[in-house]
């Protein structure tokens, strides 16, 4: 089923949606439609690792943490770099 919907958008965003949808070869309706597409299943994602959480124990998880033996690393391990 397909549907409209007018959309407003901003002149300086819709300048970019235009060109972003020439420079992919394709209209801008297909553009936005996957972009919509794309965000709801990122949305989708974090909602299920939100109920996940949700269900999560941390005092559970932290008491298998305390089990984990207090040893140096391995001397060929990498540190690991933060953001």
């Amino acid at each position: 089923m397909n549907t409209t919907y007018p959309l407003p958008l901003d002149e300086r965003l819709m300048e970019e949606a235009m060109r972003a949808a020439n420079e992919d070869g394709v209209t801008l309706d297909a553009l936005l439609s996957g972009l919509i597409s794309d965000g709801m299943a990122r949305r989708d994602a974090l909602q299920a690792l939100k109920m996940r959480a949700r269900r999560g124990d941390p005092a559970l998880a932290l008491a298998i943490l305390d089990r984990v033996p207090d040893v140096a690393p391995n001397e060929n391990d990498a540190p690991v770099a933060r953001r």
